[in-house]
């Protein structure tokens, strides 16, 4: 696994935790500016002290001044101090969450394998004491050091329902492996189900689709659905971004464009950022969910007119953001203000 500062950073964007990051660096680029004014032009040292013209005292009003800009740097300082103070608070907070959401999902999961597979009293056990160490390296994960990033994704993929099957493995019979092959392509299939459904409701409360349609609109819908769950079990940072997203309680991607990819896939690899955000990382933020709404769209045309296809474009365009497009927003502003 690739180590990337910005996975990190990613799996805080699609918190909105960006907007943090945003006020952060504003205060800190305001800091900036103060800079230049507040150093002082150097003497020349090389010069005999009998060489140097004496200095004019210091007036008043430019004493003020520069009074005046220390105490704005000052106040600054301490406001981005705050600010990364408070964060961090809600950082450890969310992470105590975070764990929790996670202990009850691995042990609901746990539950059903030990159901469908029939698993041994010895496979159990280690299985749970598998379960349990991989769940107190989450505990023990700072959620608001980028340094921890690897850790983060490692223990991310491990107690995802495709890590704690594939650490399964091992332990099994073939009969055993046979009905976990099973258990795999059924809970895949009602992912798929459940997402063809949700899409299918929202899609049907902007578009008027006839009931010659219904079957087919349906099918390919599920048959995207599926595509898009078995895609997700490749990606390291699916993992990631589902451990964090899965603890919020809302439904982050209403429309199911798969955002929390498309936001690592605009922030790239770490060879293409190098540790740092993209200058224009809000317009491909942008360019991303452009492309993702026509990738939707593209799964229906077969299905539907294009007078039902542009409802529906409208409906994504406006709506299919959701939360993050606050978190955009900030970035945009950020980018107009000039920048970290």
């Amino acid at each position: 696994m690739t180590k990337n500062p910005w996975l990190f950073g990613g799996a805080m964007l699609v918190l909105g935790v960006g907007i943090g990051w945003v006020a952060t660096k504003s205060m800190s680029r305001e800091n900036s500016k103060l800079e230049p004014q507040m150093a002082a032009k150097p003497t020349p040292a090389e010069k005999p002290s009998w060489e140097q013209p004496e200095k004019p005292a210091a007036r008043n009003g430019n004493s003020a001044a520069i009074q005046e800009r220390r105490n704005e740097r000052e106040k600054n300082e301490a406001a981005a101090e705050d600010a990364m103070r408070d964060a961090k608070a809600a950082g450890s907070k969310f992470g105590e969450k975070i764990v929790q959401e996670r202990r009850m999902k691995a042990e609901r999961h746990f539950y059903k394998l030990v159901e469908e597979i029939e698993l041994t009293a010895h496979q159990k056990s280690s299985l749970q004491e598998w379960l349990e160490e991989k769940l107190q390296a989450l505990e023990s994960i700072e959620f608001t050091n980028p340094d921890q990033v690897k850790s983060l994704e490692n223990v991310s993929v491990a107690l995802s329902e495709k890590g704690i099957e594939d650490h399964l493995t091992a332990s099994l019979d073939e009969k055993q492996k046979e009905d976990l092959m099973r258990f795999r392509e059924k809970d895949l299939a009602a992912h798929a189900d459940t997402a063809a459904l949700k899409n299918y409701t929202k899609l049907q409360s902007v578009v008027d689709i006839d009931p010659e349609q219904r079957d087919e609109v349906m099918q390919a819908l599920r048959e995207a659905s599926l595509k898009r769950e078995q895609e997700k079990l490749a990606r390291p940072a699916s993992a990631v971004t589902d451990l964090i997203t899965d603890s919020l309680g809302v439904d982050m991607d209403p429309y199911d464009l798969g955002l929390q990819d498309g936001m690592m896939e605009s922030i790239g690899s770490p060879e293409a950022g190098a540790g740092t955000a993209p200058p224009d990382l809000a317009a491909q933020i942008r360019a991303t969910f452009a492309k993702r709404v026509e990738e939707k769209i593209a799964v229906l045309r077969p299905v539907l007119d294009e007078k039902q296809l542009q409802q529906y474009r409208d409906e994504l365009q406006s709506k299919g953001l959701g939360v993050y497009s606050m978190t955009l927003e900030a970035l945009e502003t950020n980018a107009r203000d000039g920048g970290p």
